[in-house]
């Protein structure tokens, strides 16, 4: 039984390192997805490990040749698995969370997830999600499922684009835990500008995809309520 809880756990550390030290957008976009299902299903173990590049041979070789040509452009691994899914995937942990909770006090309808998301924008601000996981909800909510899944990819491939084209470079840094999301690719580029307007372009757009889910769960809880009205009525 040891010996088969050891091999496990090995085999899902071979899995997460292979993720994290990939430069295949191939490979690490589906596995962004299903750690993003996971952390839907309540799991946040999968995501947070995914984007931990502390102990990433192929960030390290990132940094030491950023160290070594004073330049961010051009380093060996520019769409590094464990960059890509910290920095922009979740910007820091809480970036997608970030984006649902804007979402919800400018086109929410209902006053109990406004005052929820209220009260949990600061701690969002810096990387605590799980009141407003619990609070909402959002764990196992059908509604935001979609967009917690899709949000993370959809940021992942622009910005991989953005790094192709060379409008922002790839992030190598790493950025203290805690900071404010929409801030991280920012610290993660050493300072660079154009990466910041890129992010707020990137989190502005992760806003907009979550309105089809807000409106929705304003409709759906309309529609409850006038069924129990209704169904009180016939009592």
């Amino acid at each position: 039984m040891v010996i088969s809880k050891v091999k496990a756990n090995f085999s899902l550390t071979s899995i997460v390192s292979s993720v994290e030290n990939s430069n295949n957008l191939l490979l690490t976009v589906p596995a962004t997805a299903l750690a993003s299902f996971l952390s839907w299903l309540g799991l946040e173990v999968p995501i947070l490990d995914l984007g931990n590049v502390a102990g990433s041979a192929a960030a390290t070789a990132n940094l030491t040749y950023v160290l070594r040509r004073g330049s961010v452009w051009k380093v060996p691994y520019p769409y590094l698995g464990g960059s890509m899914i910290s920095i922009y995937g979740v910007m820091g942990g809480c970036g997608t969370i970030l984006a649902l909770a804007v979402a919800i006090l400018i086109w929410g309808r209902r006053k109990e997830p406004e005052t929820v998301a209220k009260m949990n924008l600061w701690p969002l601000l810096f990387s605590s999600s799980r009141g407003f996981l619990i609070g909402l909800p959002v764990i196992l909510n059908p509604i935001y499922a979609l967009q917690l899944v899709l949000v993370p990819v959809v940021n992942m491939l622009i910005a991989a684009l953005a790094i192709f084209l060379h409008i922002v470079p790839t992030p190598v840094y790493t950025v203290l835990t805690g900071t404010p999301g929409p801030l991280v690719p920012f610290f993660a580029t050493n300072g660079n500008w154009p990466t910041l307007i890129f992010t707020i372009f990137l989190f502005c757009l992760d806003v907009v995809m979550m309105i089809p889910a807000v409106k929705l769960d304003n409709r759906t809880k309309i529609l409850l309520k006038d069924y129990e009205m209704e169904d009180d009525r016939h009592v």
